[in-house]
């Protein structure tokens, strides 16, 4: 098949065997029937001499970039161009193999974060799985390629309740706004800086998420349950009246710039959040470790069937993975063991250093 889509005869040899592998005429044109059947049958499909460079710029992105979110378009056109045109652009798509794609992933384990490798091998099965389904090639070769061995990398980061109160109490107006806000209702925060004053429903106490916002365009949210409604708070009930203008625009964003436009949130991150966590002798924190914060302290008091709907997951499992386990709640947990089961009427007592230690001998 040619990169324009007519089907071209191509003439090919193969060699089957020497003459020792078959000795005779007949052992030679028996497998030669066994290759051919599936060409006399009709069952074999002509492959493209199209390269993978081609078929994406003239017809992967042209006819499914327009069907994806601004981020998704983004994030994937930043991998096409950055690593996977680079080593397979001159690659015809029927060549491009399983070993070949293994090769690219353990390359580019070397030198990318596990999530960017797995990101990259995602996106080309996306785009080699069309090429299955538009009849380019005939198998997909990237399931079952490995990933590398993931590497130690940061982990999110749940802040405890005094440490939520000390952040928002060194931190200015509106941003001590912002992170209350995002503990206190577990926004992402695309949909933190994309809420405006028609979601704040003062009269039901509640937030409807309805958008998400990325690089200052506007989008559903993430996935159809992240289409949600959040019981609003009395603090952020008090948040947001304190930051209601006198004449507020129901379409107007409750947290923007001066021109009224959407907030870049990694700029409040390093301008704002980041020093105040140092002068607050806290850990740094974004926006992510904020709404696992929200997931923790949820899961603390709360079903993990509430934390998800409130958190817009579509699946428990991410949920549970976005609970910490804080550190005073281990002890906690053991001093209720002793006192709720093991030794409930036990009066608690004050041993000498002495006696405990003639005791341990």
């Amino acid at each position: 098949m040619l990169p324009s889509g007519e089907i071209s005869r191509v003439h090919r040899s193969e060699i089957l065997g020497t003459l020792c592998d078959f000795p005779t005429r007949r052992m030679a044109q028996r497998l030669a029937d066994q290759r051919l059947r599936e060409f006399n049958q009709g069952g074999f499909r002509p492959q493209t001499t199209l390269t993978f460079r081609d078929y994406i710029e003239t017809h992967w992105q042209p006819n499914l970039f327009p069907t994806f979110k601004f981020s998704t378009r983004q994030g994937y056109a930043y991998l096409l161009r950055k690593y996977l045109i680079p080593f397979f652009g001159d690659r015809q798509l029927p060549e491009i193999t399983r070993q070949m794609v293994q090769a690219f992933v353990t390359q580019l384990g070397k030198h990318l974060a596990p999530k960017s490798v797995c990101l990259a091998k995602n996106v080309l099965s996306k785009v080699l799985s069309t090429a299955v389904e538009w009849g380019y090639v005939h198998t997909n070769p990237v399931p079952g390629v490995r990933l590398p061995t993931r590497q130690a990398t940061r982990e999110a980061v749940a802040l405890g309740p005094e440490q939520v109160r000390k952040l928002v109490s060194v931190l200015p107006e509106p941003v001590a706004g912002m992170v209350l806000v995002d503990v206190l209702t577990g926004l992402r925060r695309g949909e933190l800086f994309a809420l405006r004053w028609n979601a704040v429903d003062f009269e039901r106490k509640a937030i409807h998420v309805r958008e998400s916002v990325y690089e200052g365009h506007f989008n559903t949210p993430k996935t159809r349950s992240s289409i949600r409604t959040i019981p609003m708070a009395e603090a952020v009930e008090a948040v947001f009246r304190r930051l209601l203008p006198a004449n507020a625009n129901a379409n107007a964003l409750v947290f923007h710039t001066a021109k009224g436009s959407p907030l870049r949130p990694d700029n409040v991150l390093k301008r704002v959040i980041h020093p105040a966590c140092v002068k607050a002798e806290l850990p740094k924190v974004g926006w992510h470790d904020l709404r696992h914060t929200s997931a923790t302290l949820l899961h603390q008091h709360e079903p993990l069937r509430v934390a998800q709907a409130i958190l817009g997951h579509s699946d428990l499992q991410t949920t549970l993975g976005y609970t910490h386990v804080l550190p005073n709640w281990q002890r906690e947990a053991v001093e209720r063991l002793e006192k709720g089961i093991l030794f409930p009427d036990v009066p608690k007592t004050r041993s000498k250093p002495k006696e405990v230690s003639s005791l341990i001998q």
